[in-house]
Protein backbone atom coordinates (compact mmCIF):
# COMPACT_ATOMS: atom_id res chain seq x y z
CA UNK A 1 0.00 0.00 0.00
CA UNK A 2 1.55 3.14 -1.07
CA UNK A 3 0.59 6.01 1.15
CA UNK A 4 -0.37 9.43 -0.14
CA UNK A 5 -2.26 12.16 1.76
CA UNK A 6 -1.76 14.97 3.26
CA UNK A 7 2.34 15.73 3.03
CA UNK A 8 2.43 17.36 6.17
CA UNK A 9 1.35 13.64 7.90
CA UNK A 10 2.82 11.67 5.65
CA UNK A 11 5.76 9.72 7.36
CA UNK A 12 5.42 6.22 5.56
CA UNK A 13 4.85 4.25 2.60
CA UNK A 14 4.70 0.50 2.29
CA UNK A 15 4.76 -1.57 -0.75
CA UNK A 16 2.69 -1.25 -3.59
CA UNK A 17 5.00 0.92 -5.77
CA UNK A 18 3.54 2.74 -8.69
CA UNK A 19 6.34 3.82 -10.54
CA UNK A 20 4.26 6.86 -12.19
CA UNK A 21 3.71 8.13 -8.44
CA UNK A 22 7.37 7.58 -7.34
CA UNK A 23 7.92 11.29 -8.37
CA UNK A 24 4.84 12.47 -6.54
CA UNK A 25 6.04 10.52 -3.60
CA UNK A 26 9.72 11.84 -3.43
CA UNK A 27 7.96 15.34 -2.95
CA UNK A 28 6.30 14.32 0.20
CA UNK A 29 8.46 16.55 2.81
CA UNK A 30 7.77 14.28 5.90
CA UNK A 31 8.49 10.85 4.15
CA UNK A 32 10.93 9.11 6.84
CA UNK A 33 10.63 5.22 6.08
CA UNK A 34 10.10 3.76 2.34
CA UNK A 35 9.52 0.12 2.20
CA UNK A 36 9.40 -1.12 -1.80
CA UNK A 37 10.87 -4.41 -1.06
CA UNK A 38 10.37 -7.84 -3.57
CA UNK A 39 8.28 -5.33 -6.44
CA UNK A 40 9.93 -6.67 -9.05
CA UNK A 41 11.43 -2.68 -9.71
CA UNK A 42 14.12 -2.47 -12.28
CA UNK A 43 14.57 1.66 -11.79
CA UNK A 44 14.22 3.91 -9.35
CA UNK A 45 13.43 7.55 -10.21
CA UNK A 46 16.49 10.04 -9.56
CA UNK A 47 13.83 12.33 -8.04
CA UNK A 48 14.81 10.13 -4.83
CA UNK A 49 16.77 13.38 -4.03
CA UNK A 50 13.37 15.51 -3.17
CA UNK A 51 12.64 13.01 -0.37
CA UNK A 52 14.99 15.18 2.28
CA UNK A 53 13.23 13.41 5.52
CA UNK A 54 13.76 10.09 4.08
CA UNK A 55 15.66 7.63 6.28
CA UNK A 56 14.44 4.30 5.56
CA UNK A 57 14.85 3.02 2.32
CA UNK A 58 14.00 -0.74 1.43
CA UNK A 59 14.65 -2.06 -1.91
CA UNK A 60 15.02 -5.51 -1.23
CA UNK A 61 14.52 -8.44 -3.16
CA UNK A 62 13.91 -6.12 -6.95
CA UNK A 63 15.66 -6.17 -10.30
CA UNK A 64 17.96 -3.06 -9.55
CA UNK A 65 21.15 -2.82 -11.54
CA UNK A 66 22.04 0.86 -10.40
CA UNK A 67 20.75 2.61 -7.92
CA UNK A 68 19.95 6.79 -8.83
CA UNK A 69 22.85 8.96 -7.45
CA UNK A 70 20.14 11.36 -6.21
CA UNK A 71 20.18 9.06 -3.15
CA UNK A 72 23.31 10.12 -2.35
CA UNK A 73 22.20 13.53 -1.39
CA UNK A 74 19.77 12.31 1.30
CA UNK A 75 20.64 12.10 4.61
CA UNK A 76 20.06 7.67 4.98
CA UNK A 77 20.42 5.88 8.24
CA UNK A 78 19.32 2.53 6.96
CA UNK A 79 19.42 1.23 3.25
CA UNK A 80 18.89 -2.51 2.66
CA UNK A 81 19.43 -3.17 -0.82
CA UNK A 82 19.79 -7.55 -0.25
CA UNK A 83 18.93 -9.84 -3.31
CA UNK A 84 19.27 -7.06 -6.28
CA UNK A 85 21.78 -7.35 -9.18
CA UNK A 86 24.07 -4.76 -7.81
CA UNK A 87 26.82 -7.01 -7.77
CA UNK A 88 29.93 -5.81 -9.60
CA UNK A 89 29.74 -8.32 -11.68
CA UNK A 90 26.62 -6.87 -14.13
CA UNK A 91 28.57 -3.60 -14.01
CA UNK A 92 29.99 -3.47 -17.64
CA UNK A 93 27.06 -4.94 -19.41
CA UNK A 94 25.11 -2.13 -17.46
CA UNK A 95 25.50 1.15 -18.76
CA UNK A 96 27.85 2.19 -21.69
CA UNK A 97 27.84 5.43 -22.81
CA UNK A 98 25.21 6.26 -25.51
CA UNK A 99 25.29 8.73 -27.88
CA UNK A 100 22.91 12.14 -27.35
CA UNK A 101 19.95 12.99 -29.54
CA UNK A 102 21.12 15.71 -31.90
CA UNK A 103 17.85 17.67 -31.12
CA UNK A 104 19.09 17.63 -27.20
CA UNK A 105 22.37 18.80 -27.71
CA UNK A 106 21.37 21.60 -29.98
CA UNK A 107 19.22 22.66 -27.35
CA UNK A 108 22.20 22.85 -25.03
CA UNK A 109 24.50 24.68 -27.02
CA UNK A 110 21.32 27.12 -27.33
CA UNK A 111 21.04 27.55 -24.06
CA UNK A 112 24.85 27.61 -23.07
CA UNK A 113 25.75 30.05 -25.53
CA UNK A 114 22.73 32.44 -24.17
CA UNK A 115 21.11 32.48 -27.53
CA UNK A 116 17.35 33.20 -26.78
CA UNK A 117 18.46 36.89 -26.13
CA UNK A 118 19.90 36.82 -30.24
CA UNK A 119 16.74 35.16 -31.72
CA UNK A 120 13.71 36.49 -29.49
CA UNK A 121 11.01 35.14 -32.03
CA UNK A 122 11.91 31.58 -31.42
CA UNK A 123 8.89 29.05 -32.41
CA UNK A 124 6.52 27.77 -29.61
CA UNK A 125 7.76 24.19 -29.93
CA UNK A 126 11.46 24.56 -29.62
CA UNK A 127 10.62 27.20 -26.78
CA UNK A 128 8.99 24.02 -25.02
CA UNK A 129 11.79 21.94 -25.68
CA UNK A 130 14.07 24.72 -24.76
CA UNK A 131 11.76 25.06 -21.41
CA UNK A 132 11.56 21.08 -20.39
CA UNK A 133 15.46 20.50 -19.29
CA UNK A 134 16.36 18.52 -16.15
CA UNK A 135 19.44 19.15 -14.02
CA UNK A 136 23.03 17.65 -15.14
CA UNK A 137 24.06 15.42 -12.02
CA UNK A 138 27.74 16.97 -12.77
CA UNK A 139 27.46 20.25 -13.25
CA UNK A 140 24.20 21.18 -11.92
CA UNK A 141 23.97 22.87 -15.29
CA UNK A 142 20.70 21.84 -17.60
CA UNK A 143 20.04 18.40 -18.90
CA UNK A 144 18.38 18.06 -22.39
CA UNK A 145 16.59 14.19 -22.84
CA UNK A 146 18.49 11.60 -21.06
CA UNK A 147 21.79 12.82 -21.32
CA UNK A 148 25.07 11.11 -21.21
CA UNK A 149 24.54 8.02 -18.44
CA UNK A 150 27.29 6.43 -16.41
CA UNK A 151 27.83 4.41 -13.77
CA UNK A 152 30.30 5.39 -10.66
CA UNK A 153 30.48 2.91 -7.84
CA UNK A 154 30.74 4.47 -4.65
CA UNK A 155 30.83 3.03 -0.98
CA UNK A 156 28.09 3.84 1.12
CA UNK A 157 28.36 4.73 5.13
CA UNK A 158 27.95 0.84 5.46
CA UNK A 159 31.10 0.08 3.47
CA UNK A 160 29.35 -1.36 0.52
CA UNK A 161 30.58 -0.71 -2.55
CA UNK A 162 27.29 0.02 -4.90
CA UNK A 163 26.74 1.06 -8.49
CA UNK A 164 24.75 4.92 -8.98
CA UNK A 165 23.67 5.85 -11.93
CA UNK A 166 24.73 9.61 -13.32
CA UNK A 167 23.78 11.85 -16.14
CA UNK A 168 25.95 14.58 -17.59
CA UNK A 169 24.86 16.80 -19.77
CA UNK A 170 27.52 17.00 -22.80
CA UNK A 171 30.51 14.92 -23.33
CA UNK A 172 32.69 17.71 -22.08
CA UNK A 173 30.79 17.87 -18.67
CA UNK A 174 31.03 13.89 -18.08
CA UNK A 175 34.73 13.96 -18.93
CA UNK A 176 35.29 16.86 -16.60
CA UNK A 177 33.62 15.21 -13.83
CA UNK A 178 35.08 11.65 -14.02
CA UNK A 179 38.87 12.88 -13.95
Amino acid sequence: MTVFGRAENTRTAERGWNYKESFRLFMLPNLEFLDVSYNELEYISNGIRNARSLNYFIVEGNLLYVLPCGILKIPLKRLKVENNFLHPFFWKEIKQLQPQRLGDMAALCFVQNNLRKRYPGIPEDIQKQLDSCGTCDCCLGPLYGQGLGFLRPYRNIYGLRLPYLFSACSPACYMNYIT
